[in-house]
């Protein structure tokens, strides 16, 4: 099986230490535009959990903040905050409650804090293989994928219309076609310029009426799940987590630590992101907050960007944390406005995003694998179901090597040594 792949945004050989140039100006304003750089899949997921399933705003923007801060000052380097993408992406697709997520961030953050303190998350990267977290990641596209095309096709989002209700559609393509090609461009902040854009749009072709705004934050309270609802979530949401988690969230963003800042990189280990992750989601998740990780794909972001320091991701946290102190309490009245397919457009792009991450794949088998696990995922509904496939399917496959490999070892003759004779030495 292939190792996770970890993208790279430099040349081989080159650090992101040794590449970046210019004076403490120009570093600076590198960090500050580098840490708007994994907007594009922060931003829409956390949106869609506001609107979809009624996530305290203020505590959602909040804690990605601190936790950004946080990151920036622990680590000094650019390390991502992004929501739990399988939890985001299930949670969205059947319009779970919050308590259901809180429940799925309360388990996420025990089992990873736990893995942290007993220093035995390495011990687990052999169960979950390149191939079973890519085919996580093809079943979460898959799944926003199919939840941005039902926003797309409600109908009667604006005061106009096509023949066929076409105009969402066509908004929300060409909204995930223009997210893709900022991306590929390095232009940062795009994803806000659209949600800004999306915003005025309702407000002048949708049917909410625009009333008065609070300002302020979101009143916080203190909740926690039944334990039925811990119980649903733990198979619904955590199990697919963790395969995803275990493998992007910590191996692969400790890997590209180390590839793009060398030995600074070093100090970005699987058990410290265990450690802020575990801690992150039990305070925030409780209060409404969003479950939250790291990822290899948000520190290429954020690196492609022109991030090289914590200063990137601590300064994104600030405007986080700003925005959720100033308009948390408004978050939804605003986001009323937002056309839904303003909204598909951004998860279609996260969606199409995380499918085609299969790609990094080099093994036909591992391919294969993720494919399975895609597949059964998308025709059952349930990514748990398809992870389960697909530890089958890597279990078969390594009995199958030791057998073939045990088959071929005894099959093998064992040649003896031709015994040495001894050579008489000539008579005289």
């Amino acid at each position: 099986m292939d190792t996770l792949a970890v993208p790279r945004a430099l040349p081989e050989g080159a650090t992101a230490d040794r590449r970046a140039g210019g004076g403490r100006s120009a570093a600076l304003a590198r960090d500050v535009g580098g840490g708007f750089g994994d907007s594009a899949l922060l931003i829409p997921l956390a949106i869609a959990l506001i609107t979809v399933n009624h996530l305290n705003a203020t505590a959602v923007f909040a804690g990605a903040g601190v936790l950004y801060v946080a990151t920036g000052v622990w680590h000094r380097l650019p390390i991502p905050v992004q929501p739990l993408k399988a939890v985001s992406a299930i949670a969205i697709g059947v319009g779970l409650g919050a308590s259901g997520i809180a429940a799925a961030g309360l388990l996420i953050g025990a089992l990873f804090l736990a893995l942290s303190l007993t220093g035995i998350a390495d011990r687990l990267r052999p169960v979950f293989t390149p191939a079973v977290v890519r085919g996580i990641q093809l079943a979460v596209g898959i799944l926003l994928v199919r939840t941005a095309w039902e926003l797309m096709t409600r109908h009667h989002q604006f005061v106009f219309s096509l023949a066929g209700g076409l105009e969402g559609p066509l908004l929300g393509v060409a909204i995930a076609l223009l997210v893709a090609a900022a991306a590929w461009r390095r232009l940062p902040g795009i994803p806000l310029l659209v949600l800004g854009g999306g915003l005025l749009l309702g407000v002048v072709a949708g049917h909410h009426r625009v009333s008065g705004l609070a300002l302020g934050p979101q009143p916080l309270s203190l909740a926690l799940p039944s334990g039925a609802v811990f119980l649903t979530a733990l198979w619904t949401l955590a199990v697919p987590q963790l395969a995803l988690s275990l493998g992007n969230s910590l191996m692969a963003t400790s890997s590209a630590s180390v590839s793009y800042f060398g030995d600074r990189g070093r100090r970005v280990t699987p058990g410290r992101l265990a450690l802020s992750m575990g801690l992150a989601n039990l305070v925030v998740s409780p209060l409404g907050g969003m479950p939250m990780c790291h990822g290899a794909g948000g520190l290429t972001a954020h690196v492609r960007m022109g991030a090289r320091s914590g200063v990137a991701t601590a300064t994104y946290g600030v405007v986080l944390i700003t925005l959720a102190v100033v308009v948390g309490a408004g978050a939804p009245t605003v986001l009323a406005f937002l056309p839904a397919a303003v909204l598909a457009g951004l998860l279609l792009y996260v969606g199409v995003m995380h499918a085609t991450l299969i790609g990094e794949l080099r093994s036909h088998v591992d391919v294969a694998v993720a494919l399975v696990i895609g597949a059964v995922s998308a025709i059952t509904g349930n990514i748990t179901i398809g992870v389960g496939v697909g530890l089958v399917c890597v279990a078969a496959l390594a009995l199958r090597s030791r057998v073939s490999h045990w088959a071929t070892a005894t099959a093998s003759p064992v040649h003896a040594e031709p015994p040495v004779h001894a050579v008489e030495s000539p008579r005289p």
